[in-house]
Formats: structure tokens, sequence, C-alpha cells
């Protein structure tokens, strides 16, 4: 489901999508990044050394779209197909992606390609919390640098 030379390209790019901001070191906020021909919209610490728990990377170059969650939802199983759910405000939408696993510690993720980013951002756009939901587990973001981080991500993709 995911390409190659995606998958390659995410792994070294995921840690540029957080960005240091003065706040608490266990705090999550909205980051929007642009570099070249990649956007990147991610929700997570502003540790450096963490992964974001949410990434919607646009690969403008190769025209696909790419979400990666890594939000503590349990059920996800690598190599099977999952539904993810994203809500708020009165728009929801969802996302056919597939349990993915990084090999190194054995944790398990979510990860769609070839993604429509217009509904994510019609979410996305919507006031106060966003809610993900992979089968019955949720997790709750809160809105925090979010519309600052939606608009460079979209000035930035050029994937509908």
């Amino acid at each position: 489901m995911f390409k190659p030379q995606a998958r390659a390209l995410l792994a070294s790019i995921s840690m540029l999508a957080a960005a240091p901001l003065s706040a608490h070191a266990d705090d999550s906020v909205w980051t929007g990044k642009a570099n070249g021909g990649l956007a990147t919209l991610s929700y997570g610490s502003i540790d450096l050394t963490k992964s974001p728990e949410f990434l919607l990377s646009c690969f403008n170059g190769m025209g696909i779209a790419v979400l990666d969650v890594r939000a503590a939802i349990a059920g996800v199983e690598a190599g099977k197909p999952l539904s993810i759910q994203l809500l708020a405000g009165t728009q929801t939408v969802e996302i056919k992606a597939e349990g993915a696993s990084d090999g190194k510690d054995g944790a398990t993720y979510a990860e769609a390609s070839d993604v429509q980013v217009k509904p994510i951002l019609a979410v996305l756009g919507q006031t106060g919390p966003v809610t993900l939901k992979i089968g019955d587990a949720s997790v709750s973001f809160s809105d925090l640098g979010r519309n600052d981080a939606l608009k460079t991500f979209s000035e930035e993709c050029a994937i509908d």
C-alpha cells in the first residue's frame, strides 16, 4: 500500500516535522513545515527525539500524500487493513489504511498512502479538538498551533 521510495523518504523526514517551540517538553502541538517539494503537517511532542503522533506528508514531486499515525491506539496489526476516522466540529473523514511496523522496537502504527488531502484539511480546519479513531479506540488532539500549521501546509502542498 505504501510506495517503497515514499516509505524511505518518510522515515528520513519524520523528525523534520517537529519544530522547537517555547513550551513544556511534554506538550503536543501542531506544526506545519515545508522543504522543497515536501510539506508536512504534524501533531506531537515538541521533543524532537519523539515521532509525531500524526504526520501528513505531501510529496509534491511524486504526486502523493501519506498519513502516518503513531498515536497510542491499541489494536493495530502490521499488514492488516484498517480505517482511520478524523472528526472535528461537524466534519468527519474516513481514511483507508493498514497497520505497519518500524521493525526496530516492534511498535505498530497506521499508515495510508495516496490519501486525499482536502477532506483531511476540511476536518482539521474545524475549531476545537480533533478526535482520531481506529476501531473502538480513540485519541483527541488539541488545537494548539493548528491554524498556523494548516496555513503553512496548505500553501505548500500541491496535492488535492
